[in-house]
C-alpha cells in the first residue's frame, strides 16, 4: 500500500515518522486535540488536489461497522469510535473535522503521544470520494478504476499473476522517486515461491 498510498505521515528508513500529506500538525494543552495541515501540492493521479475532506470521507467510512473494517479497531483512540463500532451512534459522530480544504481536527478521547506514528498506518489513509461515486460498483476492480497519492499507480493488474506499478508523476515528492516502475509476480503457491527464490527468478 505504501507504494501506492501516502497518508498524513509516513515513515522513513529508520520507522520514523516524516512529513506525508501533512506539513505542519498542532496538539491542543489537553493532548486530545491534534490539528494536521495538509501541503498545498498534494495530489491524486488524477490530478484532483488532496483534500483532508478526502481524509474525514475514509476514516467516518472505515470506521462504520456496515463496511467491516478488519482494522477499524485501530482508530479505537478517536473520539466517539468506540461507540460507532459497536452501533451505538452514527460514524458521522465520529471526531474527525475537516475544518476547510486544507486543515483537519482530529479530537481523540485521550492523549495519544504516539499519534503521528499512528496515522502512517493504512486504515488512515485518504479515498478520493468524488472519484469513488464515479466508479461506483468497478471502483478498484482494474487498475483504471483506481486513483493513488503515493510515489506509484497501478498501471497494469492481470488478476491472480502480476500486476505493474508505474512512478505517480503527480505526487508531490515525486523528485526523490528513482524508479519509474516494479513488477510483481502473484505466486500464491508457498513451494512455488520458494523455488523461485532459490533460483533467483
Amino acid at each position: 500500500m505504501t507504494n501506492v498510498m501516502e497518508g498524513l505521515y509516513r515513515l522513513d528508513k529508520n520507522d520514523q515518522p516524516i512529513d506525508g500529506v501533512a506539513e505542519q500538525y498542532e496538539v491542543s494543552k489537553d493532548g486530545k486535540t491534534c490539528t494536521f495541515h495538509i501541503r498545498d501540492n498534494a495530489k491524486w493521479s488524477t490530478g484532483d488536489l488532496v483534500s483532508v475532506k478526502d481524509f474525514e470521507y475514509s476514516l467516518k467510512k472505515s470506521i462504520d461497522p456496515e463496511h467491516g473494517s478488519e482494522y477499524a479497531y485501530i482508530m479505537c483512540d478517536f473520539k466517539n469510535a468506540e461507540a460507532i463500532n459497536l452501533k451505538k451512534i452514527p460514524s458521522d459522530q465520529l471526531g474527525v473535522k475537516a475544518i476547510d480544504d486544507k486543515t483537519l481536527q482530529v479530537q481523540l478521547e485521550s492523549p495519544v503521544p504516539y499519534i503521528l506514528n499512528l496515522v502512517t498506518f493504512p486504515t488512515f489513509y485518504p479515498q478520493n470520494e468524488k472519484f469513488i461515486e464515479e466508479q461506483g460498483e468497478k471502483y478498484a476492480l482494474e487498475a483504471n478504476k483506481g486513483t493513488y497519492n503515493g510515489p506509484f499507480s497501478l498501471s497494469k493488474w492481470k488478476h491472480d499473476v502480476s500486476f505493474k506499478l508505474t512512478k505517480n508523476v503527480q505526487f508531490w515528492d515525486k523528485s526523490t522517486v528513482k524508479l519509474k516502475e516494479l513488477y510483481y509476480n502473484i505466486v500464491k503457491d508457498i513451494h512455488a515461491a520458494v523455488n523461485l527464490y532459490e533460483t533467483g527468478k
